[in-house]
This record gives structure tokens, C-alpha cells and sequence, in this order.
């Protein structure tokens, strides 16, 4: 499913010693991507796996980056070479953070007017509006996170409390010096992660 990675690296690496002016961004790279919709849909893919998420929510992301127009279901499909139930459950993770809308809706989110007898087909597009995705991923997926690791700690430290009789004190003391910064390396976290939403 991800064999456009690997034949993009190698395309890459073909390229490095020609000259960047002289190629086209609307080559094809690998598949039906061009070169630029393969480069830029690399950069979210590193990224979504960085954070956790799966590298089909990258591919749709970056290629709706990469796309002047909304693209629809289908389009996405054909092009990234998805199952549809990749298209379906990255169209959905990255509706719910907010990083894609729906094209072709009034403010209210309702459907424009179409010409009479056509078909609506639903195009989507990336929402460029970094701070909202970015505060959306913190409170989604990495605040919860945070609980679930300072549950751990808080484990571990009543493991060493448990540990106190019949144990070596210096060999202790070490280990509950680094629960400690463990707990602080979580404070800083809590405080830290909101910050950067709003400094984006």
C-alpha cells in the first residue's frame, strides 16, 4: 500500500544530482502522483507519524494540500491508491480535528445550490488553519496521553514505596530521584503542549 514511499525515495534520490529547475511539478512521480503532490504528501506523512496517527491520514492530508481544487472521494482514492476504507477512515479522523472541510457548503454548512439534475458529489479540501488543527490534536490524542503516562508514574512510585523494607537505600534513592524527574518532565509537559497551539 505504501510502495509510492519507497519508489519516491529512490526517484529522489535519482534527482539529487540534476538540476531542480529543470523539473517539472507536474510530472508524474510514482503512480498518479506529480512530484509535487509526492514531496509535499511525504512532509505530512512524517509529520502524522511523529504524532501517532496513521500515514493514510498524512496521504490525504498532504495531497489535499497539494491540491488547488477539492478533491473528491474517488479522486483521493485513485491517486494515493487506498482501500476505500483507508479514504473513508482518514476523510473522517481529519474531519473530526477539523484539518479538512467539505467544499461547495454555505456558512451555515449547507450544500450550494447545483444545477438542476446534477449529482452532488462531496470534494474536500485542507483547512490551512494550523493553530485550530494543532489544538485539536493536543486535546484529541496527546492530552489524553499525558493521563494515561501519569497514571503509569503514579504506579511505579507506589511500586517503590512498596519496596522500602529490604531494600538497598542508595540503589532507592536513585530510583526515586528519577520518579521525581519524571513527574517534572510531566508538569512541564502539561504546561507546555496548550502553549504551542497558541503560539502557531
Amino acid at each position: 500500500m505504501y510502495g509510492w514511499v519507497e519508489a519516491l525515495n529512490k526517484e529522489s534520490a535519482l534527482l539529487k544530482s540534476a538540476s531542480v529547475a529543470s523539473l517539472s511539478p507536474y510530472a508524474l512521480a510514482v503512480d498518479g502522483l506529480t512530484v509535487f503532490e509526492a514531496e509535499i504528501v511525504a512532509v505530512f506523512v512524517d509529520l502524522v507519524v511523529l504524532l501517532g496517527l496513521p500515514k493514510s491520514v498524512g496521504e490525504i492530508y498532504g495531497l489535499l494540500f497539494a491540491s488547488a481544487e477539492p478533491l473528491t472521494f474517488a479522486e483521493i482514492e485513485q491517486k494515493l491508491g487506498l482501500s476505500k476504507g483507508s479514504v473513508s477512515q482518514g476523510l473522517r479522523s481529519l474531519r473530526e480535528v477539523g484539518a479538512i472541510r467539505e467544499a461547495g457548503l454555505d456558512a451555515a454548512g449547507e450544500p450550494l445550490e447545483e444545477p438542476k439534475g446534477a449529482v452532488r458529489v462531496a470534494r474536500w479540501e485542507a483547512v490551512l488553519e494550523l493553530r485550530r488543527i494543532i489544538g485539536a490534536l493536543l486535546r484529541d490524542r496527546l492530552t489524553p496521553n499525558l493521563q494515561s503516562q501519569d497514571a503509569h508514574v503514579e504506579r511505579a512510585a507506589a511500586c517503590l514505596d512498596e519496596l522500602t523494607l529490604g531494600s538497598n537505600p542508595a540503589e532507592l534513592d536513585i530510583l526515586k530521584k528519577r520518579i521525581e524527574k519524571l513527574q517534572s518532565w510531566q508538569a512541564r509537559a502539561r504546561t507546555f503542549l496548550p502553549l504551542i497551539g497558541k503560539m502557531i
